[in-house]
């Protein structure tokens, strides 16, 4: 099993924030942490609980296992940033159809490393 790579955690958190255009306030404000321990998580100066990392899972929209090994065991994952690109400027009736799309291809199509 790979080692965690907290700066590595930190860059994908941060990463998700800026996609959703979340500033540190508010996101802090959502996790219920200070603004200083976002930081000091985002910059990869602090790990965090287990229960902070679901809350973390919950309000970014990412998978456990892809905030802590930059890949998902979901089969059902896609990145919120891969979502979005599906679908913008996409008719709301085809946006399931996209999504199913997407996973079955990561599904079957994907290698693991």
């Amino acid at each position: 099993m790979d080692k965690l790579n907290i700066s590595q955690i930190g860059l994908r958190l941060r990463k998700q924030r800026e996609l959703m255009k979340m500033t540190r306030e508010n996101l802090a404000d959502k996790l219920n942490i200070t603004v200083k321990f976002l930081s000091d998580i985002e910059l990869g100066q602090k790990g965090m609980s287990i229960q902070t990392l679901a809350n973390f899972s919950k309000v970014l929209d990412l998978s456990v296992d892809y905030i802590l090994f930059g890949e998902s065991c979901d089969d059902q994952f896609i990145p919120t940033d891969e979502k979005i690109f599906l679908t913008t400027n996409t008719e709301n009736e085809n946006i399931d159809k996209i999504s199913f799309i997407a996973n079955y291809i990561a599904q079957n199509f994907t290698t693991k490393k």
